[in-house]
């Protein structure tokens, strides 16, 4: 035969078997690193408005870094601690004892204040032009835009907020609770059979997805009927991940494993063993999920295979989770405290 039919015969040959797919680029190790010295402590989880990074700080203050170097941009002085929650174009601070102020990201400056009676403050979330903040005392939801505060109820132990569609979801003295976005009037409430439940994962269709007990975790209807449990080996206290495609959800279990489990009836389809427990909650971004580990590392796992791509260390202690801004991560960590950012291959 000659070499041209030798040819012709290679090149049908791999034509019909299967295209080969290129293994996802690793985001690790990183392309760049920075720190800074933080004299004062974090009071709560860093936030971001896709461009900019914030920090509420235990003084009272609100910074604004650069996540690309950490450099500061500005500070707002302040006396209370609270928390920070951004979006493009908004950014807010919750004092711990429920008064919110609208802030300019760009300079800091106050463009409204609102009083809630929630007071300790314990969990946080923006959606959309609305805020919601659950304490002790309280839960309330605002008009990020403006300040206007659309409900302010009198609900003891809030904690642990999701909100996804019509719905919120929270613990409330240890209870699932989800209640209308739009007013806060309560849909249903479930307790634990476990004993405990975990930070829930609310989807948009209404349904619940949440760590039960020490080794357990629970999916609950719309309409607060249990459906399929998943046995794990350790408790889930962590909010589990939603792939946003409505068939999937993300676990992450103490004993150091990563699963992705059907959100229709809870049957396993992968699972990735971690180096240690998790430190916080998973993040998708880019086709990647980003999983902070005890004591200082990122682990990254491919969205699409479920295989781990990628893993870095920081070189201290976690304090507060990693915060992701394009493909900065940047964290609070100890030894000696300090803001840490870690500029990450992009996906290809």
């Amino acid at each position: 035969m000659s070499l041209a039919g030798v040819l012709i015969l290679i090149g049908f040959a791999g034509g019909c078997g299967k295209a080969l797919v290129a293994p996802p680029r690793p985001p690790f190790p990183p392309i760049a690193r920075w720190q800074k010295p933080l004299d004062i402590a974090l009071s709560g989880t860093l936030a971001t408005d896709g461009t900019l990074a914030f920090a509420a700080l235990s003084s009272g203050s609100v910074m604004a870094f650069n996540p690309g170097g950490g450099e500061p941009l500005w500070t707002r002085l302040g006396q209370l601690a609270g928390f920070v929650a951004a979006k493009p174009g908004f950014l807010v601070f919750v004092e711990k004892g429920g008064v919110v102020y609208g802030i300019n990201a760009q300079d800091g400056n106050a463009l409204w204040k609102a009083t809630t009676s929630v007071r300790d403050v314990q969990s946080v979330r923006m959606d959309g032009n609305r805020l919601f903040l659950g304490g002790n005392t309280g839960l309330a939801s605002l008009v990020v835009s403006t300040g206007e505060v659309r409900f302010d109820l009198p609900v003891k132990d809030v904690q642990e907020i999701d909100v996804a569609g019509e719905s919120i979801a929270a613990l409330e003295e240890g209870s699932l609770v989800v209640r209308a976005r739009d007013d806060g009037h309560e849909r249903f409430s479930v307790k634990s059979p476990e004993g405990e439940f975990g930070a829930p994962a609310l989807f948009a269709d209404g349904r619940v997805v949440l760590g039960s007990g020490t080794r357990l975790v629970r999916a609950v209807s719309k309409n607060g009927s249990f459906r399929w449990k998943f046995k794990v080996g350790a408790r889930v206290k962590h909010r589990p991940l939603d792939y946003l495609d409505g068939k999937r959800v993300g676990i992450l279990s103490f004993e150091g494993v990563y699963y992705e489990v059907s959100l229709g009836g809870g049957d396993m389809r992968h699972r990735v063993l971690l180096t240690s427990r998790p430190f916080a909650s998973p993040i998708l971004f880019a086709g990647r999920i980003w999983v902070s580990i005890f004591e200082d590392e990122t682990a990254v796992i491919d969205a699409k295979t479920v295989k781990l791509i990628g893993r870095a260390k920081y070189g201290g202690s976690f304090l507060s989770p990693p915060l992701l801004v394009g493909g900065h991560l940047v964290a609070e960590v100890a030894g000696p405290r300090r803001l840490v950012g870690l500029l990450t291959a992009p996906p290809t």
